[in-house]
């Protein structure tokens, strides 16, 4: 060897040769130079001039893969020793490839960060949506044993709109159902809500308790922690045993250990309760957004919520129920349909036999849904919610996948010579394929490592966006990334590698040897160049129905915006004051509201202040009203709110015709007929039909507990929003405070105040457990926080396509620059010939423009089709914009047309400078 060996490492360095096949070819390539030099210097050369022509010549587009071509193969390439197993071999070239792809990205840094950065903003939203989904639809609780054959019930009077009325089953029906059940091998009864928690040597303070029947845990297989559950004695109506299950964190916190916890005393609504069991640390109830500290046994319901004997002997009869939310556990081979099919026969049959206590029973049905997870009323809607979440992360997923195509293909004509020098050295289109690929997927799952670090960001602001808008607000616990999402981030990281290297690994093996040393300039085919043109043009048609989604989006919450609800929320904080089940009748219930709302009064950020049992987008109960057109079999349904005299002015609200309740209307004795009530302006023309309704009278037929009454109507309130902000005009009456016993026991406190919520919070929670340490209150919320509530989904949907919309609209200005400026890299040559030939600048930039121009059109031509039948899909999500809306489209259009010309800006500008004698001489 004569010098020659460093020159020749660098040029085959790239190739990642084994050591000992790099050293046959530096030896056999030393020789080929030297022989070339003594040609040369027997010609009259000089030897320095000789060795530089000899380095010039092997330096030539083609030379080297032509010499390599030529050297004979002593050692064969990248196989292991003979003999060794087929599964083996495979490894070890798996591995080889592996490396292969880890040295070939870290040569190109720019490349590799591009494929990555678009891997990571597709596959991170993708992780974000599905852990979300998982944790709030297909994850129980780990603690629950084979949940596959949990179904939940619910009981009640279903209306076409999906919604129902819940209708409680007794004991003894309960008994009915499980000894006819031939589907179920259990059934237990479950409902949850709040109440006051004290726990030795601390507050009172509010917290989430369950009450169930005995068999609840054993239903679910839930194996506690320590203790046991409930006996069918302490289920036993109507006062059951006064014990208690707690969480596994409320033992560790007050007692330590789980252990420790069993026998402890703790309060539940002022009630002592012994502690007889410890779940589990992973089980917090039967739902996912379930925070259940304490559960009791339904048969003791009377005694923790302070009913007397009188009252609590209705829990005894057939005729009274306490549940109306189930979970029952399918026999061995039975399926959820064959369950709601013997319910539909058990539930009729309950009327049937005892026709005096049960016949509600003929209307009152059982619904089935398979598995564990939130309310069922919303669990359809979070479903529809979820596939629309999941379609925008595929089609986000497609685009990524057609930018890194688009990518891999632009730098697959770059890399040609490489591969070429590839095949030279022996290595089959089959291995070819398979190292692009191993590329692609290797770039796929680092991608996915940098998504799921994503991920960890976007769910906490999809969790943040979207979960206030299924009632579990603040206290939902923080959404995991679990085994499950990352098993199926890597199987989607893998799929897309694969997909997006599939045609880069065609087009780049289906070349021959001297087609690609011919194509050393960076050439691409004909085919290789209409492919990346169809995924440029499938990015903008992708980007463009997201952007178009967005649009409409947020042009609804703009519109919503605008709404004018009726009423003033802004300043307005509401505390809730739920004293039902602490032994208050409703007299004593409103005597402690008062009282709460004198201290409040005191303080000086009060400025109104006014007690209800009800406010716009919240709690209002619904009353059958007869018009004075119908008889009392023909009623009408309407929200009903009472309200004390300051309701008008703390909301702002406005009144029509009449006058509004005096003070002592509203806190005077009850009035059991001929009390003044006002009206909203529907309710007036509906039933007499005219606004001014004032002197006119409504009856409220007779029910359970209560004669028919009458009410003269004394004012007619302009129309607010009642129950959702985009319904404006429901009938709705007012009624003063003191007709409404049942409401009073869980009362709302409304305040205009200059104070911060929180601080208004603190000083009402501080207030209360003065009046009643056994009473804490709930948090304290801005009415405003209920608007964003009710506005949760079509937020939330706005926020994640405008977010995922840019993304598309970047990536896509990604592609086409790349594709544009390899188009402008490949016809070089072309663009120096015409402007030797005297072609303006102009006509330059003008052939570059309309490539551009017709991908454009490409991409918008599809994208209005794809945005026509996405539109639709969020349809239900509108409001005051049609799906098809020009003025969205055209907005849209317009900014992808400004995308496109910026990203068109920097390759027209590369085409124009390019040096006609340079271009040539390239060549």
């Amino acid at each position: 060897m004569t010098g020659w060996e460093r020159e020749i490492r660098e040029r085959v360095a790239r190739l990642s040769l084994r050591p000992e096949r790099e050293a046959e070819i530096v030896e056999e390539l030393s020789q080929h130079l030297d022989d070339q030099v003594r040609e040369r210097v027997a010609g009259g050369m000089d030897g320095n001039d000789a060795r530089r022509e000899a380095l010039t010549d092997l330096d030539q587009p083609g030379a080297l893969a032509l010499r390599l071509a030529e050297t004979e193969t002593r050692v064969p390439l990248n196989l292991p020793p003979p003999g060794a197993p087929a599964r083996g071999r495979w490894l070890s070239q798996l591995w080889q490839d592996v490396r292969l792809a880890l040295r070939s990205l870290l040569r190109r840094p720019w490349f590799s960060m591009s494929v990555l950065a678009t891997l990571a903003l597709t596959i991170g939203p993708t992780s974000a949506i599905v852990s979300v989904g998982n944790w709030l639809l297909w994850t129980p609780s780990p603690a629950v044993t084979e949940p596959g054959r949990l179904v939940v019930i619910w009981n009640g009077t279903w209306r076409d709109s999906g919604g129902m009325s819940p209708s409680a089953v007794s004991y003894a029906n309960l008994d009915d159902l499980r000894a006819a059940s031939h589907t179920l091998s259990g059934l237990a009864g479950w409902q949850e809500g709040g109440a006051s928690l004290a726990i030795p040597g601390s507050t009172p303070r509010q917290a989430q308790a369950g009450f169930v029947t005995a068999n609840f845990f054993d239903v679910l297989g839930v194996r506690l922690a320590a203790g046991r559950g409930f006996t069918s004695e302490e289920d036993a109506p109507p006062f059951g045993q006064p014990v208690t299950v707690i969480s596994h964190g409320l033992a560790t916190q007050a007692f330590g250990t789980p252990e420790q916890a069993l026998d402890q005393t703790i309060h539940v609504s002022g009630r002592p309760l012994r502690i007889v069991g410890v779940v589990p640390r992973s089980f917090a109830g039967a739902s996912p957004t379930s925070q259940v500290d304490v559960w009791y046994p339904g048969g003791a319901y009377a005694y923790v919520n302070h009913y007397t004997e009188e009252q609590s002997q209705r829990f005894s009869d057939r005729s009274s129920g306490l549940f109306y939310m189930f979970i029952g556990r399918l026999a061995a081979g039975r399926i959820p349909l064959e369950a709601q099919a013997e319910l539909d026969t058990l539930m009729p049959l309950l009327a049937e036999r005892h026709p005096s206590d049960n016949a509600k029973f003929k209307t009152v049905r059982a619904r089935v849904f398979p598995g564990l997870g939130p309310s069922e009323l919303q669990r359809a809607g979070l479903q529809r919610q979820m596939q629309g979440l999941l379609m925008v992360a595929g089609v986000l997923l497609l685009l990524g996948c057609a930018n890194v195509s688009n990518l891999l293909l632009s730098e697959g004509v770059r890399a040609r010579p490489e591969r070429a020098v590839r095949m030279a050295l022996g290595a089959s289109r089959g291995r070819l394929i398979r190292q692009l690929l191993t590329e692609s997927v290797t770039l796929a799952v680092l991608g996915a490592l940098a998504g799921i670090g994503l991920a960890f960001w976007l769910k906490g602001a999809i969790q943040t966006w979207w979960l206030p808008g299924i009632d579990v607000m603040a206290s939902a616990p923080a959404v995991p990334i679990d085994r499950l999402v990352l098993g199926v981030t890597v199987v989607v990281a893998v799929t897309c590698g694969i997909l997006a290297g599939l045609a880069p690994a065609w087009f780049g093996a289906r070349i021959s040897l001297q087609g690609g040393l011919a194509l050393s300039s960076g050439r691409g085919t004909i085919g290789s160049h209409r492919m990346r043109t169809g995924l440029a043009a499938l990015q903008l048609a992708l980007s463009l129905a997201l952007v178009t989604g967005a649009g409409l989006l947020v042009t609804t919450v703009r519109n919503v915006g605008q709404i004018d609800p009726g009423f003033e929320p802004d300043g307005v904080v509401l505390q809730h004051v739920g004293v039902r089940g602490h032994g208050y009748t409703p007299p004593r219930a409103m005597t402690y509201s008062r009282q709460l709302a004198e201290r409040l009064r005191a303080d000086a950020g009060v400025e109104l202040l006014s007690i209800a049992t009800g406010y716009p987008l919240g709690y209002s109960r619904i009353e059958r009203v007869q018009s004075p057109r119908e008889s009392q079999d023909d009623t009408t349904d309407v929200r009903r709110v009472a309200t004390d005299a300051a309701f008008v002015d703390v909301l702002g609200l406005q009144l029509r015709f009449g006058r509004y309740f005096h003070a002592d209307e509203t806190f005077g004795d009850a009035l059991a007929s001929g009390g003044p009530v006002v009206v909203s302006e529907s309710l007036a023309r509906s039933f007499f039909g005219r606004d001014n309704a004032v002197g006119e009278r409504i009856t409220v037929p007779r029910t359970l507990g209560n004669p028919t009454r009458e009410f003269i109507i004394v004012g007619v309130m302009r129309e607010t929003a009642v129950w959702s902000l985009t319904e404006v005009g429901e009938p709705l009456i007012y009624y003063p405070i003191t007709q409404d016993d049942f409401g009073t026991l869980w009362s709302v406190i409304l305040a205009k105040s200059r104070v911060t919520t929180t601080h208004f919070g603190e000083v009402a929670a501080h207030a209360a457990l003065e009046l009643d340490p056994t009473l804490p209150l709930d948090r304290a919320w801005a009415l405003t926080s209920w608007i964003d509530r009710d506005l949760a989904s079509t937020h939330m949907f706005a926020r994640v396509l405008s977010l995922l919309g840019g993304v598309a609209m970047v990536l896509a200005a990604v592609g086409l620059f790349g594709l544009l400026a390899q188009a402008v890299g490949e016809r070089r040559r072309e663009f120096g010939v015409r402007m030797a030939i005297g072609a303006s600048a102009r006509r330059i930039a003008a052939l570059v423009l309309r490539q551009a121009a017709w991908t454009c059109v490409w991409g918008i031509t599809a994208g209005l089709g794809l945005s026509y039948w996405g539109a639709g899909l969020i349809a239900s999500y509108l409001w005051g914009v049609s799906p098809f809306d020009p003025r969205v489209y055209a907005l849209t259009i317009t900014l992808l047309l400004v995308v496109v010309a910026l990203a068109a800006a920097r390759p027209v500008w590369s085409a124009t400078r390019v040096n006609p004698i340079d271009a040539l001489r390239s060549e």
